[in-house]
């Protein structure tokens, strides 16, 4: 079975807010509440392990052009 893009968070299972995210190794995570962002934050290796587990994509993140 092909994964699924993160339509939820992670920790709640609340629909995202796309304007809640964080960029984590290339990748971007998103949010329902900054109360779940910064409980990623405390761990975010782990926690993108456990996500890519659960077959969830993530966005990549946007390059940043200087």
């Amino acid at each position: 079975e092909p994964g699924k893009l993160q339509t939820v968070d992670v920790f709640s299972g609340k629909p995202v807010n796309r304007l809640i995210h964080t960029d984590q190794d290339g990748d971007r995570v998103y949010f329902c509440c900054n109360k779940s962002k910064n409980r990623f934050l405390a761990d975010p290796s782990g926690y993108l392990q456990k996500i890519r587990k659960k077959g969830i994509i993530l966005e990549r993140a946007p390059t940043q052009k200087r």
